[in-house]
């Protein structure tokens, strides 16, 4: 359509229009309905619906796209994290591209790809994909909030964040579209005022579809911290132990609620609210917009009911929440995540590649449990923490594998942890001490004295079957002394 609304010579257009119809495709059957339904030349209408006649016989029928020249996006709800996203979609006729950003109301932009060239066909599978799988709302809204949304989001991303590659071929890729966006009139709805909220109402709303993951992570050290409030046994029996557990749980609910204040929380939970009001609006339930639009204004009050329900919520399910899982199983899901992350790097792999995964996949687990206990509202994005894991285990081999025998290697943890922002800095140093611990026990514990395969003995010996192994390297049996086939596992 691009092509064919630029082209300014009749012939040229009228061998455009044969060729797209040359394509045979249910793309070029469109595309040719949309244009011949939309052309001002009567004679280039009727080249189009000549060229439909022949598709039809090949069983091909076109349909007319109001939105085929316009960039749409698709914005998913708002989790429990503060986590959305943006999917912008491009026309480039006959294909389009995706452009994904990963969005967070705190810390701004968190990770984004790019997807080109895909058939109108593709597109519609990725938008179901995307509404079945994100959980919560997924709204087609009009461009000019899309780009007002990633405005507020790149107003608060860190430095390092926006200089990812990901993100900046997205933003790169997204940014004509949102230039003109800007330049759209885009009204919202007048901010409403505080009024009074009741707990039967902030339950509607979080018992509701797209808020059941409003809720603040057991692991949370604010929450920990309340929890305590909880541990003592309660003596008693009947009414008296019932009245005893209530007032208990009543106190750690504020004491909680002075936590959550303290960390700003109510800041990133009205952002939250209005981010669903939004929604809400584009898919005309005024009421519910109303309601969180509502609430968006009351959270910030200092005895709010919305804040204090949220609170109340969080600490029963960290009661009844399920032990964490075992550091083995957390090493596996994080070894297959970095790994994962590092699948551009095909070749063989020698045991010096295993030594990076494996460290790596260490300091991930450390470095991740210390961000689930970081409140909501500072919690790194997890593409930051395997970066810093990554960097980690480059560090291990550069500075214990190296000639210098780990001479540097706690100074180059800490100056990781200080580049990719991770953590209070008065926090660092300790957490620094703590990943290398953990790495130093696992190079000790599992790589001397545990696992079959010896990289650290062998670093420049075959490593394809511990690199590529589906559980962990020191679980399975021990390597063949046969010679493994050539070429890439």
């Amino acid at each position: 359509m691009h092509l064919l609304g630029a082209e300014e010579d009749d012939e040229r257009r009228g061998r455009l229009i044969d060729l797209v119809a040359a394509d045979a495709t249910q793309e070029a059957a469109d595309l040719l309905a949309t244009f011949a339904a939309k052309a001002d030349d009567p004679q280039e209408a009727k080249r189009a619906r000549r060229q439909l006649h022949i598709l039809r016989a090949k069983g091909l029928r076109g349909t007319v796209h109001q939105d085929m020249e316009a960039a749409r996006a698709l914005v998913t709800g708002v989790d429990g994290d503060a986590c959305f996203a943006i999917n912008i979609i491009i026309p480039r006729l006959p294909t389009f591209d995706f452009a994904n950003l990963l969005l967070h109301y705190g810390n701004g932009l968190r990770d984004g790809f790019v997807m080109k060239n895909l058939p109108s066909r593709s597109v519609d599978e990725l938008v179901e994909k995307i509404r079945k799988g994100s959980g919560n709302l997924a709204v087609f809204v009009p461009m000019p909030l899309a780009a007002r949304l990633i405005d507020e989001a790149v107003q608060s991303a860190k430095p390092m964040t926006l200089s990812d590659s990901d993100v900046a071929q997205a933003m790169a890729l997204a940014e004509p579209v949102l230039a003109k966006a800007r330049a759209q009139a885009f009204v919202e709805p007048a901010v409403e005022s505080p009024a009074e909220t009741t707990p039967e109402e902030v339950d509607s709303l979080l018992d509701s579809e797209s808020f059941e993951s409003w809720f603040f992570e057991a692991r949370e050290n604010t929450v920990q911290e309340s929890l305590v409030l909880l541990d003592k046994p309660i003596r008693g029996k009947g009414k008296a132990a019932y009245k005893t557990a209530a007032n208990r749980l009543a106190t750690a609910t504020k004491n909680l609620c002075k936590r959550l204040r303290a960390d700003d929380e109510p800041a990133r939970i009205e952002r939250m609210l209005r981010h669903q009001a939004r929604l809400f609006e584009c898919l005309e339930n005024s009421e519910r917009a109303k309601l969180c639009r509502k609430l968006a204004a009351e959270v910030r009050q200092p005895e709010s009911v919305f804040l204090a329900q949220m609170a109340l919520r969080s600490l029963l399910a960290a009661l009844e929440a399920p032990p964490e899982a075992e550091r083995g199983l957390r090493l596996v899901e994080a070894r297959d995540h970095l790994r994962a992350r590092l699948s551009g790097d095909e070749r063989d792999h020698r045991k010096v590649d295993v030594i990076h995964l494996d460290i790596s996949a260490v300091a991930h687990v450390e470095l991740n449990m210390r961000n689930r206990e970081e409140p909501s509202s500072r919690r790194a994005p997890l593409g930051t923490i395997e970066s810093a894991a990554l960097a980690v285990g480059d560090a291990f081999v550069e500075h214990v594998m190296g000639a210098s025998g780990g001479a540097g290697f706690s100074r180059a943890v800490e100056e990781i942890l200080d580049r990719h922002d991770l953590f209070p800095p008065q926090a660092r140093v300790s957490i620094a001490g703590e990943t290398m611990m953990d790495i130093a026990d696992f190079a000790k514990g599992i790589c001397r004295d545990l696992c079959p395969h010896r990289c650290l003995g062998d670093p420049k010996g075959d490593g394809r079957i511990p690199y590529y192994t589906g559980g962990l390297p020191w679980e399975g049996p021990a390597p063949s002394k046969r010679r493994p086939p050539t070429g890439r596992a």
